[in-house]
């Protein structure tokens, strides 16, 4: 066989011994340079010498167009020399055309199916429109911390301009292909068992060997009941990304056979489904830990976060595309979500939508296992799979990344085809600059109160409505008045605030600050709460006065700073001040939050707000002794009993028709902060844990705080407890025929044919403060048929919800500021 064959090529790469814990990079690295040389592709090496990214680069005829990268890993996995039938780094061919090595698989023959794959297309004369980049990276096997990482970070990733990307799937039982577009996230979590130790023929109790068993026991139960989860699929092993697998890797303890050691570690290797919700199952794997005893300790070492899918179906022309090309060449695949971990994980984390797949079908599982191989055949059929892929590339790519400009990119289009200006100055102005950039960057810890402001200023401007800023410059309250034809009537106030809660970016499938427009729902941080309600109460007075109406009442809108951490400097300030008092405000407005359903939410009333801090104080110690009344033991008391109650609350809602309306009936309690201990080894003296906690209308404080005292007492001595915050409980609003104010808002939306929930608040608003200051206040948001997505990821609300609450706020001012 020539040299220069593709079999003899992935030969040659499976001998080049690039398996940990010592891959030869230096190796690798010169056989791919001699790749590159024998196809005529530039090779350029990134990285370090002890982690190199080798890229090879066939220019497009139009670089400036996104390009499209082809990834693969030069390291594999260890092996066991004595399970192999075959030497794994000798890369043997049976006469039936099994090609045998670590790395057949798992992946450096996808590695030369992209280098074989260019030569082929440019020997047949093909051009690609666009650039396409063949990449090889270190560290896969490893977590890919160093390599991929490591590189999408870098200046040298940026300046490729990667639109889209392929990395590896696995390889198929059947007649298709796996096509990944999401992964599960990888955990390593290693658990220290503590207990006394002695003679091995003694029975001592709480040994480190006891609480070892435990937790084996608890994980591996968890195990099987995720494998039963899927255990009836016709093909089981397809399914695994949709399921937790558990795994205990390494396990170490003991001295002597006959001693019974005081510590067992226990090593897990653990990926997380892509639908389970990663707080739940880490306060699960803390769970087991407490079941287990004093003494057992749960260190992550690693801990990936979730990331965002590349999405397979009809809204992402990524995929349609794809699809479309593979079903053109009569390949069946199916997308299902990676059991394990790729390198596309970064490049999705940075924004690059990618796919995983490998042409390998009807071909056993064999990365990581022992006689790894693929066939000839197989091998062979992926060469002429990727081509296609490429020459279609030059076609569908452009049509993808296109809709994507279009849709991501175009401030100027995305404002066109908005309808209406409400619509526009929503959308927008969350995205320009000179707008709702600087008012939607008022996210805590640093919210841009004076960007806002400006923002704000302009827009009383645009209306002519008189406007003032009060407060201080740091916690700015803005005010618009509507003076009435009689000003000595109570005025009417709409109140939402400038502030919106902090956000993960990574988890966003947006940028949050970017209002992006997809399929009608505008994205955003402040989109429900309260940004929306803000520019809705703009809107409906632009409109009242295009319509030439004259308000009888006052009516004033005011923006106020810091809702989102309490509102104490804002509303909490203001409503004392000499400047409200003079507004006599009769009725006000207030946000409540989105209806699910038919129905709109209406807040007349709102749970107590308590914040309760626990200082736990015990004997300080070593961290390998097992003393008596330390901090820990008290804490673990008091968390208990704080989260008996909140389980006891939770199923209070169960079984109810509408639970999501009824969470103001209960009361919630959320350990929120905790903190402890100076190093790793030190028992703490001292552990202090904070506690959210809402009381609801229909409790009595003083039981509340019964109980309180009882479990504090119950913790033991050294346990105290002080309130830095404690909310009194204030009389709901009254909503019934005598109130004017909210029989007319009510004549209003029932004349329109909208039905309404009147609930109490589950969370605190500024409404609160109003309340206390003898306004009668409403929460009212005109959110519905919408999911709750404040302080969430996601946060969306839909063009024609918002539209909705532009006309309802303009029916509801019209008919409020009549008022005789």
């Amino acid at each position: 066989m020539p040299e220069d064959t593709p079999v003899a090529v992935l030969q040659e790469y499976i001998r080049i011994r690039t398996d940990h814990p010592n891959p030869d990079y230096r190796s690798a690295v010169e056989f791919l340079k001699r790749q590159a040389d024998r196809i005529g592709l530039p090779v350029v090496v990134h990285g370090t010498s002890s982690k190199p990214v080798v890229l090879m680069t066939w220019s497009g005829a139009d670089p400036s167009l996104p390009s499209v990268l082809f990834n693969s890993h030069m390291d594999v996995v260890p092996v066991v020399l004595e399970n192999w039938t075959y030497d794994p780094f000798a890369a043997h061919k049976t006469e039936d055309g099994k090609i045998y090595g670590r790395g057949s698989q798992d992946m450096k023959s996808q590695g030369v199916q992209y280098i074989e794959s260019v030569l082929k297309l440019k020997k047949e004369g093909f051009k690609p429109t666009r650039t396409i980049h063949l990449l090889f990276v270190p560290d896969e096997e490893i977590g890919g911390k160093e390599g991929m990482a490591s590189f999408v970070k870098s200046s040298e990733f940026k300046s490729l301009n990667v639109g889209f990307a392929i990395d590896e799937s696995a390889a198929s039982t059947m007649d298709f292909f796996a096509l990944f577009f999401d992964e599960r996230s990888g955990w390593a979590l290693e658990v220290t068992c503590t207990g006394p130790a002695g003679h091995g023929s003694l029975l001592p109790a709480e040994t480190a060997a006891e609480k070892a068993r435990i937790v084996i026991n608890e994980f591996l139960n968890f195990r099987e009941q995720e494998r039963l989860k899927i255990a009836d699929y016709p093909l089981p092993e397809l399914q695994l990304g949709n399921v937790t697998t558990v795994n205990l890797t390494m396990m170490e303890g003991g001295i002597q056979k006959n001693v019974i050691p005081d510590t067992f570690k226990l090593t897990f290797d653990i990926r997380v489904s892509v639908k389970e919700d990663h707080d739940a199952f880490a306060n699960w794997i803390q769970s087991v830990a407490t079941k287990a005893g004093e003494g057992v300790k749960v260190n992550f070492i690693d801990r990936e976060e979730k990331r965002v899918p590349t999405r397979v179906d009809e809204t992402n022309p990524f995929w349609t595309a794809l699809k479309s090309a593979l079903d053109k060449l009569g390949i069946k695949v199916l997308p299902i979500a990676c059991p394990g971990c790729t390198d596309a994980r970064f490049l999705r984390g940075v924004g690059v939508p990618s796919f995983g797949f490998s042409p390998m079908r009807n071909t056993p599982i064999l990365l990581h296992g022992n006689d790894e191989y693929i066939t000839e055949k197989v091998f062979l059929e992926g060469i002429d799979v990727i081509p296609s892929l490429c020459i279609l590339g030059a076609e569908w790519i452009e049509v993808c990344i296109g809709n994507l400009i279009i849709t991501f990119i175009s401030a100027k289009l995305s404002c066109t085809i908005s309808t209406g200006e409400s619509i526009r100055r929503l959308k927008c102005d969350m995205k320009l600059s000179s707008k709702w950039t600087n008012y939607c960057c008022t996210v805590h810890p640093n919210p841009d109160y004076k960007g806002a402001v400006k923002f704000l200023k302009k827009q009383a401007k645009r209306i002519n409505v008189h406007f003032a800023v009060y407060g201080t410059d740091s916690k700015p309250v803005v005010v618009y008045t509507w003076r009435g034809k009689n000003p000595q009537l109570p005025s009417i106030m709409l109140n939402s605030h400038i502030d919106v809660v902090p956000v993960n970016e990574a988890s966003w499938t947006f940028k949050p600050f970017d209002a992006v427009k997809e399929h009608g729902r505008i994205y955003g941080r402040g989109s429900q709460d309260t940004k929306n309600t803000a520019i809705q109460y703009i809107e409906s007075l632009t409109r009242l006065k295009r319509e030439k109406f004259l308000p009888n009442r006052t009516i004033h809108i005011t923006f106020t700073p810091d809702n989102e951490i309490g509102g104490y400097e804002g509303m909490g300030q203001f409503v004392k001040t000499d400047v409200f008092k003079k507004m006599n405000v009769g009725f006000a407005i207030d946000e409540s939050g989105p209806g699910q359903r038919e129905s709109f939410l209406v807040f007349n009333d709102e749970r107590t707000h308590w914040v309760v801090q626990v200082v736990c104080r015990g004997e300080p110690g070593h961290g390998s002794l097992l003393q008596a009344n330390s901090a820990a033991e008290k804490a673990e008391i008091v968390f208990h009993e704080f989260y008996r109650r909140r389980e006891a609350e939770a199923m209070s809602l169960v079984g109810k028709p509408m639970p999501e309306i009824c969470q103001g009936s209960m009361t919630s309690i959320n350990l929120t902060q905790i903190n402890g201990g100076t190093n790793d080894n030190t028992i703490p003296e001292e552990i202090v844990m904070t506690f959210d906690m809402r009381i609801s209308v229909t409790e009595d404080d003083a039981s509340v705080k019964k109980w309180l005292d009882e479990l504090i007492s119950k913790a033991g001595t050294g346990v105290s407890y002080n309130m830095p915050l404690k909310d009194e409980k204030l009389p709901a609003t009254v909503l019934d025929e005598g109130n004017q104010y909210w029989a007319a808002m009510k004549k209003c939306m029932v004349s329109r044919g909208f039905t309404f929930a009147t609930i109490a608040s589950p969370a605190s608003t500024d409404g609160r403060f109003l309340r206390a200051a003898g306004v009668p206040t409403v929460g009212f948001s005109a959110l519905r048929h919408t999911p709750v997505l404040l302080h969430s990821n996601n946060e969306y609300i839909d063009e024609s919800v918002f539209l909705e609450g532009v006309t309802i706020f303009q029916d509801i001012i019209k008919a409020l500021s009549s008022l005789t």
